[in-house]
């Protein structure tokens, strides 16, 4: 394949990426999210750390207790936020029908564990930045990729805190 084969491939693959809003309840095999992990982790990331970590859900039960943790924490900050409660309610209820009625979530997780520590809070905040652009370059790598399977659907925010509490519950 020539160098412009490649490039065209590419750039194929890259404007044909779209986000599904509704998902087909039909599953999604192991080994294609093997596939799709795969190829999110050749993404590039500072220092060669590779700080993600990527976490399969199939199981119900978790994907609604995630579901009804992030539809809590939605619904708070919209309220914080003062919007409509009607808007709040549609956008609650149809977060949590994509979460919780997906076949199979990947929750792609951030780690420090390998990345630089330093003595000043400026290059550790930039240590940080460095640690959230490597996983979001991991994440597009998947989003790519993924576009040949439409098998991936929303790209959202999940924190520590919001995880250690549907851990616990």
């Amino acid at each position: 394949m020539s160098g412009f084969q490649r490039a065209q491939t590419i750039r194929d693959a890259i404007s044909g990426r779209r986000s599904i809003r509704q998902y087909s309840s039909d599953d999604v095999s192991p080994d294609t999210v093997r596939r799709l992990i795969g190829m999110a982790v050749m993404a590039p990331s500072a220092h060669n750390r590779q700080p993600w970590r990527f976490v399969v859900v199939r199981d119900a039960d978790i994907k609604l207790r995630l579901a009804d943790a992030m539809g809590v924490r939605l619904k708070n900050d919209r309220t914080r936020d003062g919007d409509d409660p009607a808007a709040i309610q549609r956008d609650v209820a149809r977060s949590h029908l994509r979460i919780s009625e997906a076949p199979v979530l990947l929750a792609v997780c951030l780690t420090m564990e390998d990345m630089d520590r330093y003595p000043d809070e400026r290059r550790n905040r930039a240590e940080f930045l460095m640690a959230v652009q490597s996983t979001a370059v991991a994440v597009e790598n998947l989003m790519v990729a993924e576009a040949r399977h439409r098998v991936m659907g929303d790209v959202t925010h999940i924190d520590e805190l919001l995880l250690a509490r549907s851990e616990q519950d």
